[in-house]
């Protein structure tokens, strides 16, 4: 990662869209005085930018292949976030290996920070229920799925999971995040 500044841009000019990424993952203020947090392009711009679509065209098709999964439950706007490939692959991942064994219904993906750029993946999910009860209760299921959830490995493990409470401050919703940026190839079946 790399942190562009006014001052980086002015001492490497042009030179400096050739090592980092087309699209920033997060940027704040605008004109001269923006200051943007890319990736490192190390094999060079065309490059990432192609290990980049093959990524989105991997969490779009993982997505898909959720959205069809008679255990999960989506609302809209995680549907078509799922759908568009914004969803890390780490979690679509975990969501799969889950709905072998446990309905689950996702609540949201997230979080989605002011600036963002549109290619970084949505790090986040919470999920409501686990087999029809609370994913944060005592029962089997919600047990189990956490023991699930703690279990993964790397590349595959969170760096957080726990309780959240909805916008509204109600429900408890089981949260599992990831670490950003995420390593990308997580979708190739010859992934190390």
């Amino acid at each position: 990662m790399v942190v562009i500044t006014a001052t980086l841009r002015t001492r490497l000019g042009a030179g400096l869209s050739e090592l980092t990424a087309g699209q920033p993952l997060v940027s704040f203020g605008d004109g001269s005085h923006a200051v943007g947090v890319s990736a490192v392009a190390h094999s060079g711009r065309d490059a990432y930018d192609r290990i980049a679509a093959t990524d989105l065209t991997d969490r779009r098709f993982a997505g898909t292949s959720l959205l069809a999964n008679k255990n999960l439950t989506f609302p809209p706007a995680a549907r078509d976030l799922l759908a568009a490939g914004r969803v890390d692959m780490r979690i679509c991942a975990l969501l799969a290996t889950l709905s072998a064994d446990y309905a689950l219904t996702v609540e949201s993906f997230g979080p989605v920070m002011p600036g963002t750029g549109g290619a970084a993946a949505l790090s986040s999910v919470n999920i409501s229920t686990a087999d029809g009860e609370p994913a944060t209760g005592d029962t089997a299921s919600a047990r189990a799925v956490r023991a699930v959830i703690r279990a993964q490995q790397a590349p595959f493990e969170p760096l957080s999971s726990g309780t959240q409470h909805d916008a509204t401050g109600g429900e408890a919703l089981l949260n599992v995040l990831y670490a950003q940026p995420a390593p990308s190839g997580l979708g190739q079946t010859n992934t190390p």
